[in-house]
């Protein structure tokens, strides 16, 4: 996906890199995570980068600069008229290049595009509005006019706007959401409640009369004459900085009131942590960050209640809410100076809200957002199923085995979902057939190739002879077969080629043999990944011009007849659903078990997935042996009756080190089971813990053992995680939803 950034805040380059105000380039580095490309449209100039910027760190940034507008005379408006034409053509021309649109209001840019978003109305957009949504807020001309244009679903199609705070009577693109600044890890610093004696006050933005940074400044000189020893330091520049020390000068503040300028934000976050209060009495606000800022680290929040800040501050219950007069202010501020117990309570209370507000929590929500822009395209492309037309492409699937694994289901689920689908869809083995050919649907075409070494020229010219007969225009070759299908290229250089990343050990990149793929990367039109770090990895590795995470998906099974009938007692069986591979983590699941049959003798567990006979198959089979586990732990080998051998059990698990999206997570939802997985890959972006299943970190024997527990001892837990389980896949992973995305991207690479 193409994101496209359109923005006032002004950016400076430096050494061919875009920097830009650190708190906006921390939010857009999360968008970027999602997407193959950004491009930005935003003034831009050559001068240094300051303390408190900060570059994208997205590999591929396209800037367009523009000119910065204001039209505050008559000289500057006469100034924007006459580069209007341009600015308009730019911002169009961005526009027209991109997959998503996404507008930074308000501003002059964002009022710009707002306008001419108008004439996209197909292209999936999002506008940010981080100011004052309030409809009752007094605000100038050009914000009144933006949201004005935000608020008409007419004018602003396929479009989300995202503001700040619950406004009743919104229209219905209209979504309250956040920001924010710290991470989940950061979330479990524990913070100790701190005694008050010497009370330390911390302001932090822009010392603008917006933000009435002189009112923080009169309201601890009112505290300092009632006797009391505070401490306010200020972190920000700005036009109001001179007026603020004449006034510490004239009072004799110097004491009490200290400037430190602009600083980084290890700087700042370490001042939140050495204080009692985070103040902020602006006049205008979104989403104040300084208050969530220093409410995450324990301060007790002080704001005036504009926009969001009495959600955020619970109408008082978790802060002060500033009513901008000095006299009442510091008497309230007095009361709590002199209630250490109810100090503690607003501080937790903050603390507690602030921390649901994390990087990790933005990111899933970005997300989502993104890929719920898709729906109206979904939508359409549903409608077009039920009709006779196909999509005109004609492709095949190359995949080295047929055995019972990930890469191979998915191999036969995008053969068997394309024949409907589009004019041409093939199955080429290369090397090894498997019971996975009797879900092939007999619509598909079938060729085993037979090849016999990693560079078997027979085969490749036999594969060349099927190609050139079936008109071939596309080969999708999963996981290792990539280079059987370079191979192919250099004898047809008209075919394009799409590798399809399954690579397992997503956890471990750093590790992976990357020669061979960045030597036979130039010979890809795209590549198609089943996480977003393998999404990274390739881009910033191999350096693939069309990079698409595209998540496994669920498809019917062809045969479900019962081929396999577990042992162990009915209503008392754990499935694992995974080849005997290291990342997989049998061993953890071997130890878990030998707790459980003490606890409960008569659960049992069943591993169902290929033995490779290797070492790793060795240790586990001997761990098995050793630890006795005959009659707890049954090993089958691999299976085709999955969908049968799934509907005999009751909890299902993954165990693994390391994952992408595993096929055998959709299966398991298929079949509404309530699972255990640990947090690996895609894994923890499909179950929620607690929400559609239970989730623990890799490697961690106790947590596993009390997470089955928990569902052995609560069937109605179960039942209900594993509807939810299904609800998620059948909403986020269909079919359909995968194969719409996967054929306007296919599209995109033939163009």
């Amino acid at each position: 996906m193409k994101l496209l950034i359109i923005t006032q805040i002004p950016h400076v380059v430096d050494n061919r890199r875009y920097y830009s105000y650190a708190p906006y380039i921390d939010e857009m580095n999360i968008w970027g995570q999602f997407v193959s490309q950004i491009t930005v449209v935003a003034p831009c100039s050559k001068a240094e980068p300051t303390a408190i910027d900060k570059a994208y760190e997205h590999p591929e940034v396209k800037f367009t600069a523009v000119p910065a507008i204001n039209l505050l005379s008559i000289l500057s408006v006469f100034k924007v008229m006459v580069m209007l034409p341009l600015l308009l053509w730019r911002i169009a021309k961005s526009m027209n290049q991109s997959d998503h649109i996404h507008l930074r209001c308000p501003g002059n840019m964002g009022l710009l595009g707002s306008i001419v978003q108008i004439a996209f109305p197909s292209k999936p957009k999002t506008a940010k509005y981080a100011g004052n949504w309030d409809p009752m807020a007094k605000q100038p001309w050009s914000y009144r006019l933006q949201k004005w244009i935000l608020s008409n679903t007419f004018l602003t199609r396929n479009m989300q706007v995202l503001v700040y705070g619950e406004w009743p009577g919104s229209s219905t693109n209209i979504k309250s959401f956040f920001t924010a600044t710290y991470t989940d890890q950061e979330a479990t610093t524990t913070i100790t409640p701190q005694v008050i004696g010497i009370t330390n006050l911390v302001y932090v933005g822009a010392l603008v009369k917006g933000k009435n940074p002189l009112y923080a400044v009169q309201l601890v000189e009112a505290l300092v004459r009632q006797g009391f020893v505070l401490q306010l330091a200020m972190y920000g520049e700005g036009p109001e900085r001179s007026n603020l020390e004449h006034y510490i000068d004239k009072n004799d503040l110097k004491g009490s009131v200290v400037l430190y300028g602009n600083q980084n934000k290890a700087t700042v976050q370490q001042a939140y942590q050495n204080s009692h209060f985070v103040i902020l009495p602006s006049q205008s606000e979104g989403w104040p960050k300084a208050l969530a800022e220093g409410m995450f680290w324990g301060c007790v929040p002080m704001g005036t209640a504009v926009s969001c800040v009495p959600t955020m501050l619970d109408q008082g219950q978790r802060g002060l809410l500033l009513e901008l007069d000095a006299d009442t202010d510091s008497k309230k501020m007095a009361r709590l100076l002199k209630n250490e117990k109810k100090y503690h309570e607003l501080q937790m209370r903050a603390m507690e809200w602030s921390r649901k507000y994390t990087t990790d929590t933005f990111a899933k929500a970005i997300q989502v957002l993104l890929s719920s822009t898709n729906d109206q395209r979904i939508n359409d492309f549903s409608k077009a199923l039920n009709s006779d037309e196909k999509v005109p492409i004609r492709i095949m699937q190359l995949i080295d085995s047929l055995e019972a694994g990930g890469a191979e289901r998915m191999a036969v689920s995008y053969a068997n979902a394309l024949s409907k689908l589009a004019d041409y869809s093939a199955l080429v083995v290369t090397r090894k057939e498997g019971p996975l050919q009797d879900q092939l649907d007999a619509a598909v075409p079938y060729f085993f190739l037979r090849k016999k070494r990693s560079i078997d020229l027979k085969a490749v010219w036999r594969l060349k002879g099927f190609v050139k007969k079936n008109r071939i225009q596309v080969v999708q070759a999963h996981s290792t077969s990539f280079f059987t299908a370079v191979l192919l290229k250099c004898c047809l250089p008209a075919l394009q080629i799409v590798w399809h990343d399954h690579y397992g050990d997503s956890e471990f990149l750093k590790q992976r043999p990357a020669t061979v793929l960045r030597c036979t990367a130039p010979f890809f039109s795209g590549v198609i990944t089943v996480n977003q770090k393998l999404k990274n990895w390739c881009e910033r590795v191999l350096k693939v011009p069309y990079v698409l995470y595209l998540p496994n998906f669920t498809a019917q099974e062809k045969n479900t007849e019962l081929k396999t009938n577990l042992l162990g007692l009915p209503g008392k069986r754990i499935l694992c659903l995974a080849n005997l591979r290291p990342q997989k983590d049998q061993h953890l699941l071997l130890e878990v078990a030998n707790k459980l049959r003490y606890s409960h003798p008569e659960w049992t567990f069943h591993l169902v997935g290929k033995d490779f006979e290797d070492e790793y198959a060795t240790t586990i089979k001997k761990k098995h042996f050793d630890l006795k586990l005959e009659k707890n732990v049954f090993l089958y080998g691999s299976k085709i009756d999955v969908a049968a051998i799934i509907q005999q059990v009751d909890i299902a698990i993954l165990t693994s080190k390391s994952e992408g999206l595993p096929v055998a997570l959709l299966e398991y939802a298929a079949h509404k089971k309530a699972v255990v997985v640990t947090n690996v890959g895609e894994v923890q972006a499909v179950v929620q813990n607690g929400l559609n299943g239970l989730v623990v970190p890799a490697q961690e024997v106790q947590l596993f053992y009390d997470a089955i527990v928990q569902l052995i001892e609560n069937s109605t837990l179960r039942d209900n995680l594993g509807q939810a389980l299904y609800d998620t896949v059948q909403d986020h992973y269909s079919e359909i939803r995968v194969m719409t995305n996967y054929l306007n991207w296919l599209k995109n690479i033939l163009k």
